[in-house]
């Protein structure tokens, strides 16, 4: 059986699970999804998605005199 998981690795107890699971290389393959190519038209990372978000909010202030 393979499974999906998605580990949060900004976490102190997510880094100390993906360190354990990869010293089992026989058991555990990882994949990124940056490097699998099926990620779909429109999608951005988080940190872009954040930086339009501020655009967006500044330029509706300028806009509505706020």
């Amino acid at each position: 059986m393979i499974l999906t998981v998605k580990i949060n690795d900004s976490i102190p107890s997510g880094k100390r699970l993906i360190e354990e699971l990869g010293s089992h290389p026989k058991a555990v393959e990882f994949e990124n999804q940056t490097t699998i190519g099926d990620i779909p038209d429109g999608y951005v990372t988080g940190e872009e998605f954040v930086k339009r978000g501020k655009y967006k909010i500044l330029k509706y202030y300028k806009d509505n005199g706020c």
